[in-house]
């Protein structure tokens, strides 16, 4: 009987020991996949939810994240749109849990070169007016004309009015880097 409680005992205890190795692996497991989850792979999880974006600046934006590129994020905010560069970005409040899982090799890609380059050229296609937030609270009015390999050319003219050659005050050509946020309104 003795004998019998005694090996009762030891598989136990053995068996408690392999149950604490298998949840501390998994424990490991689980912190090694979030420390391979991107700022980007968390606002893409976020997608659809309501933020609040702090951009050097300073400035601070809150609305729906409606889509994530490299290097750009987008918030509207009822008839307003942010175009905001992530390099700017100070911190986001109010990201959902859990962070999205990484992407496959295919979707990697497209993802990658998809830029603000890109996101900008969009802009000036529409032809939108916008506000562009530059360092140092600087922000200038007008209509993207036109998207080079790092600057973007703008028309500068007052804000919320459509670009009309007679309201044009000049040009402005700004690198993309010094871009905080494009801050456009569909209300024109």
């Amino acid at each position: 009987m003795r004998w019998e409680r005694l090996l009762a005992d030891i598989e136990a205890a053995e068996a408690a020991r392999d149950r604490a190795d298998m949840l501390g692996e998994a424990a490991e497991r689980a912190r090694h996949e979030t420390g391979q989850v991107t700022m980007a792979g968390r606002l893409r999880a976020a997608v659809g939810t309501v933020v609040t974006i702090e951009v050097d600046g300073p400035q601070r934006c809150a609305g729906t994240l409606s889509a994530v590129g490299s290097g750009w994020l987008v918030l509207e905010s009822g008839p307003a749109s942010w175009l905001i560069a992530t390099a700017h970005v100070v911190q986001v409040a109010d990201l959902p849990r859990p962070a999205a899982p990484g992407l496959n090799a295919a979707a990697r890609r497209v993802y990658e070169g998809l830029g603000l380059r890109h996101a900008l050229r969009g802009i000036a296609a529409d032809r939108s007016a916008v506000q562009i937030g530059l360092g140092g609270n600087g922000v200038i009015a007008g209509t993207i004309d036109r998207v080079g390999a790092d600057f973007v050319d703008l028309a500068v003219h007052p804000v919320g009015e459509p670009r009309r050659a007679r309201d044009v005050q000049g040009a402005r050509s700004v690198p993309i880097t010094a871009i905080r946020y494009v801050r456009r309104s569909s209300a024109q």
